[in-house]
């Protein structure tokens, strides 16, 4: 094993690409990206709501959805915000079971 880390309270699975792995989080409301050779973290993206599915890479961006309604788009390097968008057809989180 060449490192280890905590990946999260509820981590989605990784997204690996560029010498990155990428991740959300359905808890902590957060995409995170670690160095893939060494597991040191490069960035973290707070969002206003879980990030429940797998980030997608392409082009040198990261795109995922969070359940704050809103779409994102990331410069992979960085975590720097390119866009967001709002998906759903107003701004309003509901929970159900607890999440």
């Amino acid at each position: 094993m060449a490192w280890a880390t905590k990946a999260g309270v509820k981590p989605t699975a990784p997204t690996a690409a560029n010498g990155l792995l990428i991740f959300g989080d359905s808890k902590a409301s957060v995409v995170t990206a670690l160095k893939q050779e060494s597991g040191e973290t490069v960035w973290r993206f707070q969002t206003g709501g879980p990030v429940s599915s797998p980030p997608s890479y392409g082009d040198g961006k990261v795109d995922f959805g969070s359940q704050d309604g809103y779409v994102y788009c990331l410069k992979a390097a960085t975590g720097e915000l390119v866009w967001r968008f709002l998906a759903a057809m107003n701004n309003r989180q509901m929970c159900a079971l607890g999440e």
